[in-house]
């Protein structure tokens, strides 16, 4: 295998420096370089997991289904970051007293929380939604829960993740509104960057994406489209993928979370709304290294526990694209002027 790789290489005018060929082994991708030899940081290795279903159509059953796996999957979460003795509704004794359940009704500073064992309602102070699986701490008195205080999962403290390659991330791509220099501009800027691929939210039309296949051919483009929440689609370009709408992106081992409408609540919460249609439980299971988003219309690069939160505006308004280094995670903001 490593000598087809060289020989394959050889023939496109390249030559592989050893990490580069140990790269290509281990099924990374090879992205255009100008220079002679390819070194690791022209590979990239993607993986894109789709977080909605392909479906058309929800029954009863299909959502209750859904919130089932949602507690389950934010129940594990739950338990394995707070360290605490959790009991069943069922099984509440007059004392302090910690719970999980699933916000079934809200009316007020009031909320039903249920659980597999029963219904309580409780007085609470925090902001919560429909649907969110939660976790409480309160006094129950015998009759009801008292001083209870919402506890969120959050995510640990680390030291953020590096790797190898540059990435470039661009929202509020409205395409199909923009006028047609727009588009042409971008993509010839994009195609100039040292970033391999492009991450993506927006709205795309067939223009876009001719534009594209003439200007950035050697390059990938990950985009997704702006409505909340989608399954994503196909077009027959192998290097323009569409995944859904939530979704999350492995870069190199840099996990990306990408979703047009989201805010550090739903990272402090690790959970999203739940939209009533055949989806996975939009749970955030894998802490991400990067948060791709598209509302508000306002550029802004942050940092929550060694998470960068990244929205580039908009292309119709104030617009300026970041490129992330994944060797240092340093993302610098460019201005694009239309």
């Amino acid at each position: 295998m490593e000598a087809a790789i060289i020989e394959e290489f050889f023939k496109k005018g390249k030559l592989l420096t050893p990490e580069a060929l140990g790269l290509l082994e281990n099924g990374y991708e090879y992205r255009y370089t100008k220079e002679l030899i390819v070194k690791q940081d022209s590979l990239e290795k993607t993986k894109i997991t789709n977080m909605v279903e392909v479906g058309e159509y929800v029954t009863t059953n299909d959502i209750i289904a859904q919130i089932n796996k949602k507690y389950e999957k934010m129940k594990a979460i739950i338990s394995s970051r707070l360290s605490k003795n959790f009991v069943s509704i069922n099984n509440l004794q007059k004392g302090d007293v910690f719970l999980i359940g699933v916000v079934k009704e809200i009316n007020g500073n009031k909320i039903e929380l249920e659980d597999p064992t029963g219904v309580l309602i409780i007085n609470i102070e925090s902001r919560v939604e429909l649907d969110d699986v939660i976790a409480i701490s309160g006094f129950f008195d015998g009759f009801q829960v008292i001083k209870a205080v919402v506890l969120f999962p959050d995510v640990p403290i680390r030291t953020p993740k590096k790797t190898q390659g540059k990435i470039c991330i661009a929202t509020g791509l409205d395409f199909k509104d923009a006028p047609e220099t727009y588009t042409e501009k971008f993509f010839d800027w994009f195609s100039q960057s040292e970033a391999k691929t492009l991450i993506a939210i927006g709205k795309l039309d067939e223009t876009a994406v001719k534009i594209y296949e003439r200007t950035c051919k050697d390059k990938k483009m990950i985009f997704i489209r702006q409505e909340y929440p989608n399954k994503g689609n196909e077009t027959g370009n192998a290097n323009i993928l569409i995944p859904s709408n939530p979704c999350t992106i492995d870069i190199n081992g840099i996990k990306i979370l990408a979703a047009s409408d989201f805010t550090l609540d739903n990272l402090r919460k690790r959970q999203f709304k739940h939209p009533k249609i055949p989806c996975q439980p939009l749970v955030i299971e894998e802490v991400p290294d990067i948060v791709v988003y598209n509302t508000p219309y306002e550029p802004q690069i942050t940092n929550y526990k060694s998470i960068t939160f990244v929205n580039t505006g908009s292309i119709l308004a104030n617009f300026k694209p970041v490129i992330i280094d994944l060797s240092t995670r340093e993302a610098e903001q460019k201005t694009l002027v239309f």
